[in-house]
This record gives structure tokens, sequence and C-alpha cells, in this order.
């Protein structure tokens, strides 16, 4: 799932507890964006992850990580 693919893949800045992912800069809940990232395909290239809501890096994939 999305909290143990954050923790081994991303460098991430979001806070991910009981399933409910928190935007670390804007406090607002990214639980349903998160959950649409996981179904994600995931692609080749390096992406980065921004909060929907506040627009701040909450993470980045690293070149050919699925």
């Amino acid at each position: 799932m999305l909290t143990h693919r954050l923790a081994r893949t991303y460098k991430s800045n979001a806070v991910v507890s009981n399933r409910m992912a928190t935007c670390p800069y804007c406090e607002e809940d990214i639980t349903d964006w998160a959950q649409r990232l996981e179904r994600g395909a995931a692609a080749s290239t390096p992406k980065v992850w921004t909060c929907p809501d506040c627009d701040r890096v909450l993470g980045i994939t690293d070149w050919g990580s699925a």
C-alpha cells in the first residue's frame, strides 16, 4: 500500500498514519489523492508528487522505480 511505498520508494514529506495521509504543509487530508496515486501506473521517469491543495512537494520518485 502507499504507506509502505512512501517509506521505501519516495523521499516523502507526507504524513501517513492509520491509512490517512495528511499534507505536512497545509494539513489537508490527502488520503483520496494518495489512494489514486497507489492505483496509478508508474512510469520509468522521475516524478514530483505535490499536494493537490497547496501544491507543495510531498515526494519524488527515483528513476526506474515502480
